[in-house]
């Protein structure tokens, strides 16, 4: 009886083991495609963007699907290049500078832009840089007071907001 329970125990984690690795390998795999067009996106906003340091990374999907690359160029300027999943497309490069911030967009979205009461945020989710019809633009992610999964965009240059979806 012992040598039954020694045989199933040690089948049992030999399938516990072999479905992790598997479940591991699965993950590595669906996420290589990913890592690769991030550090093509990195080398294309060093090349042809001339970033001399990349900060962040992040990936925005609208009608069209871009890496946006954040860092800063040899003289300072904190700079947002904008890398187009397809080759149709050029690159946009923004100065950081010039915008508002995302903590001014975020303070616009809570205190000031003309929105109903009900499409308000009762809670911030997030914020990140965007591309909308080639304009820089700031999409927050928050949950409005119906309790909706909301997301709205903000332009990057003028505060305005232009884009509401509620979920």
């Amino acid at each position: 009886m012992k040598k039954y329970k020694k045989t199933l125990l040690i089948t049992f984690f030999s399938a516990v083991f072999l479905i992790a690795i598997g479940l591991i390998t699965i993950f590595i795999l669906a996420r290589e495609p990913v890592s690769r067009k991030e550090t093509e996106a990195i080398q294309i906003a060093k090349g042809e963007a001339k970033l001399a340091e990349v900060l962040e990374t992040n990936w925005f999907h609208y009608n069209d699907s871009y890496i946006v690359v954040e860092g800063k160029m040899d003289d300072g300027t904190n700079t947002i290049v904008f890398v187009p999943d397809s080759d149709e497309e050029e690159l946009v490069i923004v100065n950081k500078d010039e915008g508002i911030s995302l903590d001014e967009a975020v303070q616009l979205l809570v205190n000031e832009l003309d929105i109903s009461s009900d499409k308000r945020p009762k809670e911030i989710i997030g914020g990140k840089f965007g591309l909308v019809e080639r304009m820089p633009v700031y999409e927050i992610t928050y949950i409005d007071k119906k309790g909706r999964h909301s997301i709205i965009y903000i332009d990057f240059y003028e505060g305005e907001w232009f884009r509401v979806f509620n979920l």
